[in-house]
């Protein structure tokens, strides 16, 4: 008898089959999630009812600390996977409820929503999150409508010499990073014809890609070049490229970035003309160089266009957006653990932001 029948063997004595009932739960998904994750999802979730033999436990039974127990009992797994099985043992959890309306959902508890508990969450394979505030946020977005109007003055008066050419590249760039949460790669090589002007609004084809030499791709990735990660995500969706809303309020430098820029074969060119023999594509250390220099000359230390996504993400999780909303606009591996940790993330922030404000605001007004 193999491993599954032994659980389900197990567990139909207390009248409940979480095997079948996970399965169920992960087919009814949507969108479809694709085999290679159900099979890594039912994984993990028969490792954790295994555990819980092994522990004697019932899945009633379970509370907060048990979960915490399996967590810290964990060997030799990297952060990243940590925070996969704590995803797959919520959404376990919340399958079963749908049949047990009565079971409680231990992973609700905040100690275990808390993303940074490093008591069990002590891989290093993952930085915290950083984010802009709201206030932050709403800050940058009018620098940009202000330094929108400067542009185009100075861009209608001096014509579009490299200086202008330069600001109007920058400002587009911290405007599509923070408006559209694209990802650092796609900021590098979506093609002009991935900007979509639909009626009020502006669309942006995530499949709409350069192709990138083996070696770039290796140095981009940092991974091998047979392992595209490029290409990873687009099939993500059944197949369908992620089409991303830009916002608003960044339409207007788009815009006029695309009635300035060169006929080149990127969005955004590495340089103003490009010679033969050179490279279009701009490196990665540029753009990082481009959004911490705008940053700083704008107020906003310590700026990266990681930043900026993670912030886009934040804004969409105010607005209301779902967790599987958020995995789709964003591009998240499906149904990984993209958005829920992002979410934790900024509530954690959100959190440490408002009580560094209240310590402020506590300090003696030394005259």
């Amino acid at each position: 008898m193999d491993k599954s029948n032994q659980i389900k063997e197990h567990f139909a004595q207390q009248g409940i089959d979480p095997v079948l009932i996970f399965d169920r739960y992960l087919l009814a998904e949507l969108p479809s999630v694709r085999d290679s994750t159900i099979r890594n999802y039912q994984t993990l979730w028969l490792r954790f009812l295994g555990w819980l033999i092994e522990v004697h436990l019932t899945i009633p039974k379970v509370r907060d600390q048990d979960i915490h127990a399996f967590f810290s009992g964990l060997k030799d797994i990297n952060r990243q996977q940590r925070e996969r099985y704590q995803l797959v043992i919520k959404r376990g959890f919340e399958a079963v409820q749908s049949n047990y309306k009565n079971l409680a959902n231990p992973l609700q508890s905040k100690g275990l929503q808390d993303i940074h508990a490093e008591d069990w969450r002590s891989g290093q394979s993952n930085r915290s999150k950083q984010f802009l505030s709201i206030e932050q946020s709403s800050a940058l977005i009018q620098q940009l409508n202000a330094s929108f109007t400067i542009a185009q003055q100075e861009s209608q008066k001096l014509g579009l010499t490299p200086n202008v050419w330069k600001l109007i590249r920058d400002h587009t760039l911290v405007a599509l990073a923070l408006g559209s949460g694209l990802k650092v790669l796609e900021l590098l090589s979506l093609r002009p014809e991935a900007i979509q002007f639909d009626t009020n609004t502006v669309l942006i084809d995530c499949g709409c890609l350069i192709d990138f030499d083996p070696k770039v791709q290796h140095d981009v990735n940092r991974t091998t070049p047979n392992e595209s990660i490029i290409q990873a995500y687009i099939h993500d969706q059944q197949g369908q490229h992620r089409h991303v809303r830009l916002m608003d309020w960044a339409i207007d430098w788009l815009q006029l970035w695309l009635s300035v820029r060169f006929d080149t074969t990127v969005l955004f060119p590495s340089r103003r003309i490009i010679k033969s023999g050179q490279k279009s594509v701009m490196n990665p250390a540029t753009l990082a160089r481009i959004v911490q220099a705008w940053g700083l000359e704008h107020g906003f230390k310590g700026l990266t266009a990681q930043r900026l996504r993670n912030t886009y993400g934040a804004l969409r999780l105010e607005d209301g957006a779902t967790l599987d909303a958020l995995n789709a606009e964003m591009g998240y591996v499906s149904h990984a653990a993209g958005a829920f940790k992002l979410a934790q993330e900024w509530q954690h922030f959100k959190a440490s932001h408002a009580l560094e404000k209240l310590e402020d605001q506590d300090k003696p007004n030394i005259a």
